[in-house]
């Protein structure tokens, strides 16, 4: 079959030409007229998890019920309840809710925030952790330049240690080409180079 095909392109190699530069322009007429209006979420329309998203969020209007969010994990050795590590964190927490962009902040230290506090174990009362809500549709750049604000805003208390969880908040390591080379530049040029 194939090797008709590649007679019949061969004999008529100037339809071909032709056909393949309009189904080239075709293509790009079509990706043009799309535009660049793309998202970077999750949100796919006719499942059930996102009708679920949607009504959460037209109920809860401090922005708790969006899918976007990450996480304030803190820790103190004199226990979260201290009032200077209480203090510390809610004015770390109001300064977070200002940021443009920022929905919401779910506060271990609001009403019915108690469970955000470990109870059992060795860190019981020691660990906690607020909920930090965004948009939606909020773009992942735009996300971890928020992480980067928050790393800042992170106060300094004896005995505390702030981290920030979450995949919106996440820091990662761009790959780098120039790391194969450099690992490969050492290689005697007769060592086979092992399959990626």
């Amino acid at each position: 079959m194939f090797s008709r095909l590649g007679t019949w392109c061969h004999d008529r190699r100037r339809l071909v030409l032709g056909l393949w530069i309009a189904a080239l322009l075709l293509g790009n007429g079509i990706a043009s007229g799309v535009g660049d209006a793309y998202r970077q979420d999750f949100s796919l329309s006719g499942f059930e998890s996102t009708e679920g998203f949607t009504l959460v969020e037209n109920e809860f209007d401090d922005g708790s019920g969006s899918p976007q969010s990450g996480q304030i994990v803190f820790e103190a050795e004199q226990g979260v309840d201290d009032p200077e590590v209480r203090a510390a964190m809610e004015a770390m927490f109001d300064k977070v809710a200002a940021i443009d962009e920022v929905t919401g902040v779910q506060s271990p230290y609001a009403p019915g925030g108690q469970f955000q506090i470990s109870e059992r174990g060795d860190a019981a009362g020691r660990i906690a952790y607020a909920t930090v809500n965004l948009p939606e549709d909020i773009d992942f750049t735009r996300a971890a330049e928020i992480g980067d604000e928050l790393r800042d805003l992170t106060p300094e208390v004896d005995g505390l240690r702030v981290e920030l969880g979450g995949f919106l908040f996440a820091e990662f390591e761009q790959p780098s080409a120039d790391r194969f080379t450099r690992a490969n530049a050492s290689r005697p040029a007769s060592d086979p180079v092992e399959a990626i």
